[in-house]
C-alpha cells in the first residue's frame, strides 16, 4: 500500500530514513519532498518488504544476455590502448567565468 499524501524529507544528514516510522506495517511506499539529491522533487521511500522483493530479482535478467555484444565489447576492450591521452587544454565548464567589466567612461575634454 502507498502511504497517503507526502512527507517532508524524513532523512537525516546522511540520507538515512527510519523505515518503521515512514513505512509502518502495511505501508510499502511513501512519497516525500526531497531536500538533498533532487531539491523540490518528490521521491519515494520503499518499505522493507518492497526492498526484499526487489533484491530477489536476478541482475542481469537471464533473458537480457546478448553473447555477441559481450564478445564484441571484450574484444574492443582488449585492443584498446592503455597509453594516456594528452590533455588538450582545460575543459570549458571548469574555466572561471569572465570577470565583469565596468562600462567605459566617456572621454573628458
Amino acid at each position: 500500500m502507498v502511504r497517503e499524501g507526502w512527507l517532508v524529507d524524513p532523512s537525516d544528514f546522511v540520507g538515512d530514513v527510519v523505515l518503521g516510522e515512514v513505512c509502518p506495517p502495511g505501508v510499502d511506499v511513501a512519497r516525500y519532498l526531497n531536500y538533498h539529491e533532487d531539491p523540490g522533487g518528490l521521491s519515494l521511500v520503499l518499505g522493507r518488504e518492497v526492498i526484499a522483493g526487489v533484491q530477489q530479482v536476478p541482475v542481469p535478467l537471464p533473458d537480457a544476455w546478448d553473447a555477441d555484444w559481450v564478445r564484441e565489447a571484450v574484444a574492443a576492450l582488449e585492443t584498446a590502448s592503455d597509453a594516456p591521452v594528452p590533455a588538450t587544454g582545460k575543459l570549458a565548464r571548469f574555466s572561471p567565468p569572465p570577470a565583469p567589466t565596468a562600462p567605459s567612461a566617456p572621454p573628458t575634454r
